[in-house]
């Protein structure tokens, strides 16, 4: 049996939720001018793992997410798409209204390598905790990657 999906008590969000009020309150005070990466990416790294569990939660009481299982590539990758071009693209063209926000494509980058740590952790996670080896479930696998025996 494969464990469910556990939303806002999943161990990576509690992690990154840990890693953004260490960031936020004791490291980025210390930091100021000395070490950007802090200011401008950490919060960026940790996007997906920290947004998607509550908005997964969400959708699964409203019906529009069928299943618990841990959230896929489409899944992650369909939201983070989104949300870069929310953060990127429209925010900086309407600046005024966002406070002035700056279109950075390493955010994007950021993005979209913290959700594919996410990803391969909470699969991988589940693949442990249900004793299988490898990312998923064998009638998970795409066809292509299936062995003709």
């Amino acid at each position: 049996m494969k464990p469910p999906f556990k939303y806002l008590r999943d161990p990576l969000f509690l992690a990154v939720m840990a890693v953004y009020l260490v960031n936020r309150f004791c490291v980025e005070p210390v930091t100021i001018g000395k070490v950007p990466f802090f200011h401008c990416y950490v919060n960026d790294l940790i996007c997906g793992p920290f947004w998607l569990p509550g908005l997964l939660y969400v959708y699964r009481k409203l019906g529009l997410r069928a299943h618990d299982r841990p959230p896929g590539w489409a899944e992650v990758f369909f939201h983070l798409a989104i949300w870069s071009v929310l953060f990127e693209v429209v925010g900086p063209a309407y600046g005024r209204y966002f406070g002035y926000p700056t279109a950075d494509p390493w955010d994007v980058v950021c993005y979209f390598l913290g959700g594919a740590v996410s990803v391969l952790i909470w699969n991988r996670w589940r693949c442990v905790a249900s004793g299988q080896r490898g990312l998923g479930h064998a009638s998970e696998t795409p066809a292509v990657l299936k062995s003709p025996n």
